[in-house]
């Protein structure tokens, strides 16, 4: 009998890739078009999404594991969540993931020559220790931790598999009256060969230490430098996610104004009962530090850095307004981590 083999997912395929993920989530997922075959293949037109897909001997798919374009540059691509079936052993499920991560990084490296990709991003739970040691195997920085990023109702596994045990013995399988909504960090993996350029930027003095030990950790060719002050009026990209409960608010140019027209935003979301916002503010445009003491001042919290989002590295910030389920700094192995919760959480 031959081993296990991968494919790429594709209409001879989509449905076993639509079963398995039923069979791991139920109907729990928080992607609404992961359950209809029509969807998916729209999502894999034109490079938008790629999903690979590891069969058993027996020809059953098993697992699964994607790489998604859906930032605004095509400088940054993330990784779908991992998806191995609950009733692979933890032998196999290593070994599918091993086939799948060398499927993802051939991908990746061709999509540094054809579209000047220049980082991968994954948002692993925090829970889970042993997904956090393969991401630093792997050579991910970390650099954020966002809270309450799924909805308490949200991607909840049917049955546990038996390496779904969380850093104290936790079972990450949620009970059905768990509305918390839960965390992940987020990593960042470079491509040696993906940053040609420098590029500058201006920290804020709030985060400089932060920002500056995370760079560094990144090792990508970066120049702190002092942005002119700010003038004119600010622009705003915004989208919400109606399943996730979750906004976005970009800002894109940075004016005098920053603060005031956030702050606005912000309020509009709030009141709407949106559970969480997320803010991204750049870092190479306009100097930042008023538009960040103006958000931390309503109540926002670090998020982290992302490298290269368009035109430069941006600060994230995050505002939740439900419980969430938060990691403990000691469930968090990579040093990195916990110097990144303890700039969210400074009392803990």
């Amino acid at each position: 009998m031959s081993g296990p083999s991968i494919r790429p997912v594709d209409a001879s395929n989509v449905d076993a890739f639509v079963a398995l993920m039923y069979e791991c989530f139920g109907y729990s997922f928080s992607w609404p078009w992961i359950y209809n075959e029509s969807l998916v293949l729209d999502e894999l037109k034109d490079g938008k999404r790629f999903f690979f897909m590891v069969y058993d001997p027996a020809g059953e798919a098993r697992a699964i594991l994607g790489l998604n374009r859906s930032f605004p540059t095509r400088q940054l691509a993330s990784m779908a969540p991992f998806v191995v079936d609950p009733r692979v052993s933890r032998a196999d499920s290593g070994r599918y993931l091993h086939m799948l991560l060398k499927a993802i990084e051939d991908q990746a490296w061709e999509l540094v020559v054809t579209e000047g990709l220049r980082a991968v991003v994954a948002q692993p739970v925090c829970e889970h220790r042993l997904t956090q040691r393969l991401v630093r195997a792997m050579e991910f920085v970390s650099t954020g931790l966002l809270l309450g990023t799924t909805p308490g109702a949200g991607d909840r596994l049917r049955r546990p598999p038996e390496d779904r045990i969380g850093s104290q013995g936790r079972s990450l399988i949620r009970s059905a009256d768990d509305r918390r909504r839960t965390s992940e960090t987020l990593v960042v993996r470079p491509v040696p060969r993906g940053f040609k350029e420098s590029e500058t930027v201006a920290l804020p003095g709030r985060f400089e230490s932060v920002l500056r030990e995370t760079y560094t950790a990144l090792r990508v060719p970066v120049e702190f430098g002092e942005a002119p002050q700010a003038q004119g009026r600010s622009r705003l990209e915004c989208s919400y996610d109606v399943h996730r409960s979750f906004a976005t608010v970009e800002l894109t140019e940075i004016g005098d104004d920053a603060g005031d027209v956030l702050i606005e935003r912000l309020e509009h979301y709030r009141d709407g009962y949106a559970e969480l916002v997320h803010i991204i503010v750049p870092l190479g445009l306009a100097d930042p530090e008023p538009a960040v003491e103006a958000l931390v001042h309503w109540g926002c919290r670090y998020g982290g850095l992302l490298p290269c989002y368009r035109t430069s590295g941006v600060l994230l910030l995050q505002y939740l307004t439900v419980p969430a389920v938060l990691p403990t700094e000691a469930e968090l192995i990579d040093p990195l981590a916990r110097r990144i919760f303890q700039e969210i959480e400074p009392d803990s």
